[in-house]
C-alpha cells in the first residue's frame, strides 16, 4: 500500500492536484503579506513539479501561476506576473483544461491592473464568470472588478459593485470580503470628497480584516489620507 501511495504521489495526476493547492496557499501568503511562507513555498512547489513539468502541462500552469502572484505582488513586477499568467492561460486553454482559466485570467487581470490597463482588466474579469464557481473565487473576482471600475473613473458603477459585494460576501459569512468591499467604498467616497462615508467604511474594513495585513495595513494608509 505504501509503495501504491508512493506512486500515486509522483504520478502526474496527483502532482498537479497538490499543485493546485499550494498555488492556492502561496496566493493567501501573498495577499496577507507572508512573503518569506509564500517564497519558502514556491521552492517546494518547484521541487516538486520539477520533475514533470516539460509534460505535464496542469502542474506545469499552477507552478507558473503561483510564481506570476509572487512576482507581481511580493516582488512588485507585475510586468513579469502578467507574461507568466498569460503563458499559464494559454497552456491551460490548449491541454483543455477549462477549470482552471478563470485563475489564470484572474492572474492576468491584476497584474494589467498594476499596470494601468484597467479597462482591458476589466474585460479579462468578467470573461472568468462561469456557471458554477466558488463564492470565494466569485467574491474575489468581484472586488477586482470594482477596483477596475474605480480607477476608471466610474465610481457610479463601482459604488454598485462594490456594494453588492459587500452584501453577498454579509450573506456567506465571508467577512474578509466584506472588509475589503467595506475598504474599497470607503475609497470611492473619499473620491467623491465625502469623506464622513469614507471614514465610516473604512472603520467597518479595519474591524472585519484583522489578519489580512496588507489589506489591513493599506485600509489604515486610507484612513490617514482621509482625515488629513
Amino acid at each position: 500500500l505504501a509503495r501504491r501511495s508512493s506512486r500515486w504521489m509522483h504520478s502526474g495526476f496527483a502532482v498537479g492536484l497538490v499543485a493546485h493547492s499550494v498555488c492556492s496557499a502561496v496566493f493567501v501568503f501573498d495577499m496577507t503579506g507572508h512573503f518569506e511562507a509564500a517564497r519558502a513555498t514556491l521552492v517546494q512547489l518547484d521541487a516538486l513539479v520539477a520533475p514533470i513539468a516539460e509534460t505535464d502541462p496542469v502542474a506545469r500552469g499552477w507552478l507558473d501561476a503561483s510564481h506570476a502572484h509572487f512576482a507581481a505582488t511580493a516582488g512588485n513586477d507585475p510586468w513579469r506576473g502578467l507574461i507568466l499568467a498569460r503563458d499559464v492561460a494559454a497552456r491551460f486553454q490548449d491541454a483543455d483544461y477549462p477549470s482552471g482559466l478563470p485563475a489564470a485570467r484572474l492572474f492576468v487581470a491584476m497584474c494589467l491592473a498594476r499596470l494601468g490597463a484597467f479597462e482591458e482588466a476589466e474585460r479579462t474579469l468578467r470573461s472568468t464568470v462561469v456557471s458554477s464557481e466558488p463564492a470565494d473565487f466569485a467574491l474575489l473576482r468581484d472586488y477586482h472588478i470594482a477596483r477596475a471600475l474605480l480607477d476608471q473613473g466610474a465610481l457610479a458603477a463601482a459604488r454598485e459593485t462594490a456594494s453588492s459585494l459587500v452584501e453577498r460576501a454579509r450573506e456567506l459569512g465571508i467577512t474578509r470580503h466584506e472588509g475589503r468591499g467595506h475598504w474599497l467604498l470607503a475609497e470611492i467616497h473619499a473620491r467623491a470628497s465625502d469623506f464622513e462615508s469614507a471614514e465610516r467604511e473604512i472603520a467597518l474594513a479595519l474591524e472585519q480584516m484583522p489578519t489580512a495585513l496588507v489589506h489591513h495595513l493599506f485600509a489604515q494608509v486610507t484612513l490617514a489620507s482621509i482625515r488629513l
